[in-house]
């Protein structure tokens, strides 16, 4: 998955009010689980006198999450994700904290305050295309810059940092789906004694 949609930054709250309840929705760019539950544990700290904290989180397709925080089975963490997954979002959390306002929804209307929330707060996000890379790095000496150059640009890689001792210390980024051809040609260039190190 070299591209993905997720949201640039927090959105702000957004609230909606169903029967006196009141629901607010946040998402939030992640670069994993640990991150989303770090996130969901600011929140839960947050709202701690909330009825329920629920939440939905993807980082791939095969890493996702979500939770009812104690809502009927059903009704709020997995619309929560159904929405992230109608969107095409990944490396993203978001979160509903609901404070109960008297009047039971049922499961169909819970259900529908969640998902609506969601909408709401995903109309409110900037929803951003990002793409994922593989940082690695490698020394070369200063005449070898221009080839070096030449071969981070073959690999759409870009330098993310630079290091200028007795020989230039690079670390770049390899969009994922380039990394495996990239492993092999730098090899060559270990051979050929133009990179130094890489790892």
């Amino acid at each position: 998955m070299d591209h993905y949609l997720t949201v640039r930054r927090m959105t702000q709250s957004v609230e909606t009010t169903v029967k006196g309840s009141k629901f607010i929705g946040r998402a939030y760019p992640v670069k994993n689980s640990s991150e989303a539950n770090k996130q969901y544990q600011g929140v839960k700290k947050q709202y701690h006198d909330a009825s329920h904290n629920c939440f939905a989180y993807r980082i791939d397709e095969k890493e996702f999450r979500y939770s009812d925080d104690g809502e009927p089975s059903g009704t709020a963490g997995r619309p929560i994700l159904k929405a992230i997954e109608l969107n095409n979002l990944y490396k993203i959390l978001i979160t509903v904290t609901r404070y109960f306002g008297g009047i039971k929804l049922g499961t169909g209307g819970l259900a529908r305050a969640y998902s609506d929330n969601v909408l709401l707060t995903l109309e409110e996000a900037e929803i951003v295309t990002h793409t994922a890379y593989y940082t690695t790095a490698f020394q070369t000496s200063y005449e070898n810059q221009k080839i070096i150059n030449k071969f981070i640009n073959k690999f759409e890689g870009r330098i993310i940092h630079t290091d200028y001792t007795d020989r230039v210390g690079l670390t770049i980024e390899i969009p994922r789906s380039n990394f495996e051809d990239y492993q092999t040609e730098i090899k060559q260039l270990i051979r050929r004694g133009i990179v130094g190190f890489s790892n």
